[in-house]
């Protein structure tokens, strides 16, 4: 049974630590909560053996509905999740629609990966470039409101994005990057859900400016109608294959010239910006501990791989200057006005309107189980 945390606490099979985690809990042996739930919960989830009859099967499924001239939709960001889901689709011969959502943080590496896939791959892309004004007000409120979960913004256009144009193009498949092998570990406490738009509107009401007029939306209801009356699915297809990330780059670098960001979501100069500096220095949170320990869990790598990796700077001062430089100019924030904001006091998202507040709850009794 899991014991109560005690100070500082770290696992003794992957790097998850009781820092800025007020729900990790540990066994007696040391192992935390994330690792037993990966284990018990997340791995049996999988579909990764090889000739899993689950892959093919899918597949077949998505053949089979085809009513326009797409098979299936792939959500794109040039990251390595969703190149080797581009470049697995395509060897499994299917009609591929690649939708991006250019909120205006595209950057260097993602931007010639996207263009890498459409060209050697053949693939059509539908390129969705949000209102910039609009995006950065609503991005902006998120900020004031002082919440750690700012990405919320960015991850709730991009699902809005994807459902959006299947219904365009009538096609019934949405896939996307997201795998439980590299992102199954996550704090519930560092997280909201993205598809709370409730929540967003409420915040964008106290602190925005600008009505969200053009903003892509999608609440629940909204999508529970797309996913149960017109029968679309989204489907995470690294989770039916042996996805080993490390190969997976290999295989894009060699035979598609796919470029590096430098770090998991780096592909975005906002969300390198949000992970190496907002989050760490405001929140107290590294991110890669969870990334990290998600590939010790699915034995992608070693604890002690890891922990050198944790050692490394996450950025270098330098590099950190030019991004938030960037940054701060594309959203006319001074320095001054930018530390202001990251003086505010940490806040909850339970602190504004919710649509559903158990969310962080619910993601704790899973792991529990």
């Amino acid at each position: 049974m899991p014991i109560e945390n005690s100070g500082y606490r770290v696992c003794t099979k992957c790097v998850m630590d009781t820092i800025a985690n007020t729900e990790i809990s540990f066994d007696d042996d040391g192992v935390c909560s994330y690792c037993h739930h990966y284990d018990y919960v997340l791995s049996r989830q999988l579909h990764d053996e090889p000739g899993d009859i689950a892959l093919n099967d899918l597949l077949d499924r998505v053949r089979s509905t085809r009513q326009g001239k797409y098979d299936c939709i792939l959500g794109v960001s040039g990251g390595s999740d969703s190149s080797y889901t581009a470049y697995l689709l395509h060897r499994a011969g299917l009609r591929v629609l690649m939708v991006h959502c250019d909120n205006g943080w595209d950057d260097g590496a993602g931007v010639h990966n996207i263009r890498q896939l459409a060209e050697r791959l053949g693939y059509d892309i539908y390129n969705y470039v949000i209102d910039w004004p609009e995006f950065r007000d609503v991005q902006l409120s998120i900020l004031k409101a002082s919440v750690m979960d700012i990405e919320i913004v960015s991850d709730h256009v991009n699902i809005a994005t994807l459902f959006h144009a299947a219904v365009k193009h009538h096609v019934r498949w949405i896939f996307t990057g997201e795998n439980l092998k590299t992102e199954g570990t996550m704090p519930g406490c560092w997280i909201h859900n993205k598809n709370d738009l409730y929540h967003i509107r409420s915040i964008h009401r106290r602190f925005g400016a600008l009505p969200m007029r053009t903003f892509p939306q999608l609440g629940f209801m909204r999508k529970k109608y797309y996913e149960q009356i017109l029968g679309i699915s989204i489907v995470p297809l690294l989770n039916f294959v042996p996805y080993h990330k490390k190969r997976a780059i290999e295989i894009l670098q060699r035979e598609l010239d796919w470029q590096h960001p430098g770090g998991k979501h780096f592909e975005s100069l906002f969300t390198r910006l949000y992970q190496t500096h907002i989050l760490p220095v405001k929140f107290g949170v590294d991110k890669r501990k969870a990334h990290l320990s998600t590939l010790i869990q699915s034995g992608q790598i070693t604890r002690a791989e890891a922990e050198a990796a944790l050692a490394e700077e996450i950025i270098s001062p330098e590099a950190l200057a030019v991004d938030k430089d960037k940054v701060l100019k594309k959203l006319a924030l001074s320095e001054s006005e930018f530390q202001a904001l990251m003086a505010i006091p940490p806040k909850a998202h339970s602190d504004y309107p919710c649509y559903f507040l158990g969310f962080g709850l619910l993601n704790r009794i899973r792991r529990a189980r």
